[in-house]
């Protein structure tokens, strides 16, 4: 029995990641046979000119926003298929994750902070220490639906 299976953009880009990190070296063919594309579907390089792309998250819309950090820039791919440039500079942002009320929130290591951005662009330091230490590389937030959140720092 065939299924099949549905991804939203972020989890999708995700995986692609993922897989991509898994195996550089893995063939279209390969990925064809992967449970995760579907038959007869073409892998497409969609853009380049990155140095390291980081945070994948999308919008209530559906739009995609990543990272090249080395770039210092966030990057947007709308639903209609045009890649922008959101905002450069970020403060290197690289973790990305959009809150309930469409805010962008960042991981903008270049000072070691926290940003929330707001769709007009304009961005407020939430924090950048932690009882006095400075944080140490912000990476990669996530959000709760309590008001939590999640994110990592460099151990070094």
């Amino acid at each position: 029995m065939n299924q099949q299976r549905r991804f939203s953009t972020n989890t999708l880009f995700c995986l692609l990641g993922s897989l991509l990190l898994m195996s550089v070296a893995a063939t279209t063919a390969d990925a064809a046979e992967s449970q995760i594309i579907a038959p007869g579907a073409k892998l497409e390089k969609l853009a380049g000119d990155f140095e390291f792309t980081e945070g994948p998250a999308s919008d209530a819309e559906g739009n995609v926003f990543f990272t090249d950090q080395p770039n210092d820039r966030i990057l947007k791919w709308s639903i209609d298929g045009k890649l922008t440039t959101f905002l450069q500079p970020c403060g290197r942002s690289n973790g990305l994750c959009f809150d309930a009320k469409g805010d962008l929130w960042a991981c903008a290591d270049e000072k070691n902070e926290m940003w929330i951005i707001k769709p007009d662009k304009s961005h407020t330091v939430l924090f950048h220490d932690y009882e006095g230490k400075l944080l140490n590389g912000p990476n990669d937030v996530w959000l709760r639906t309590n008001g939590g959140m999640y994110f990592n720092v460099s151990s070094g």
